[in-house]
């Protein structure tokens, strides 16, 4: 099949979940012999000679945050969700519908509900959306927990509806749509049986071959959080994991140190570097080598949707996680064997106490972590069910 690939962001290089999952996605299709058309967003970075052995053709269009912020400016005063506003550009509409204009292409694959506005009721040829979360139930829980600011305030009397009422008419509309976890699906449906029917859950998976099984000497009071720190809900789990969690361990174990490993650091996560005993790393080049001779990795999630890849990835290095419930939702794993589960600070600060203090149980948890990903957890293995989608379209 010829399938046109359209991203809110340049996917290459894969830094952050968003990026990681579309391309392994672009990379197994191919493998499969689909023919791939990129068509990418750009913020003006460097691109040159990024995926080409992935697409056979790739065509960019710059959109500067300036024009994003613009765009969503225009987006306040009509029905769209400004995330959906702040990706919409003119120019990249004109060559979306040029590509399409010549009936070369066999199905459209649209990364993130970002990126369906540029095909909705444009073109009759299948339409699949990598949704990969319920963006809306991410607004949901954010309201629920802040109280203040201007974001909170956003989503309380725009967005969350917005962003409730787009994702399922986009369900509606596009031939497929595909989320990472049944809790997605079963929040986007909301009871819709026949929008059920067109979600599709494929979750991600981890590549075992590049993350390598760590298990020689670690820092016993070393602690990691792994993550794209320009998000919200990376910065509130590092922010809660320090200033309610760190301090109930450091309290029973003297000298714990707590490196937050991720690119773009937001500005309060930044501040928290400043602190006695916490790292903020910013982007580094070899994340394995930043943080596979932890003790623990956390995962401390109060705002989530969908699977996260910083569990998974710390599983297959052999550094064992505790994690909150949030940041389990979506994943196929046995707390107390493959993970430790923390359900308040307190749990979360024993947990964590545990694995440092006893390097048997570390042991046993890491070494049943990795099995479990290399059972489960590969991405050749979760989207195999991406190929009987296209197959199914023909």
């Amino acid at each position: 099949m010829k399938i046109l690939i359209l991203t809110p962001r340049y996917p290459f290089p894969p830094i952050g979940g968003d990026k990681l999952r579309i391309c392994h996605i672009s990379r197994f299709l191919a493998k499969r012999d689909h023919d791939l058309t990129l068509l990418s967003l750009v913020g003006g970075e460097d691109v040159e000679g990024r995926g080409e052995e992935v697409f056979s053709r790739i065509v960019t269009c710059v959109q500067t945050e300036s024009m994003s912020y613009a765009s969503s400016l225009v987006g306040l005063f009509s029905r769209e969700p400004l995330q959906v506003a702040y990706f919409y550009s003119r120019k990249f509409q004109k060559l979306v519908d040029a590509e399409l204009r010549g009936g070369a292409y066999d199905a459209v694959l649209c990364h993130f509900v970002r990126t369906a506005q540029f095909v909705r009721r444009r073109t009759a040829i299948p339409r699949v959306c990598e949704m990969t979360d319920a963006f809306s139930k991410y607004y949901e829980e954010v309201i629920r927990r802040r109280r203040r600011g201007v974001r909170n305030l956003l989503y309380r009397a725009i967005e969350f509806r917005r962003m409730r009422r787009y994702e399922r008419e986009v369900g509606r509309e596009f031939d497929r749509c595909v989320v990472v976890s049944h809790t997605d699906m079963e929040y986007i449906a909301a009871g819709d049986a026949g929008l059920r029917a067109k979600l599709a859950v494929i979750p991600n998976g981890v590549d075992c071959d590049r993350l390598r099984f760590y298990g020689g000497s670690y820092d016993d009071r070393l602690i990691v959080f792994m993550g794209n720190m320009r998000t919200l809900r990376n910065a509130d789990a590092c922010i809660h994991f320090v200033e309610d969690i760190l301090p109930r361990v450091r309290r029973k174990m003297h000298g714990v140190r707590f490196k937050i490993i991720g690119a773009e650091p937001r500005r309060e996560v930044r501040r928290l570097g400043e602190r006695n005993g916490v790292t903020v790393t910013g982007r580094v080049n070899d994340i394995q080598s930043e943080a596979c001779r932890a003790a623990v990795s956390v995962c401390p999630l109060r705002l989530g949707v969908g699977v996260q890849n910083k569990v998974l990835e710390s599983m297959a290095m052999g550094v064992p996680v505790v994690s909150s419930q949030v940041g389990v939702e979506g994943l196929d794993v046995r707390p107390g064997r493959d993970l430790l589960v923390g359900r308040s600070p307190d749990e979360f600060a024993g947990h964590v106490l545990t694995l440092l203090r006893s390097p048997e149980r570390r042991r046993r948890v890491a070494t049943a972590a990795r099995r479990r990903v290399e059972e489960d957890y590969s991405w050749e293995g979760r989207l195999a069910a991406y190929e009987q989608i296209f197959q199914d379209l023909q």
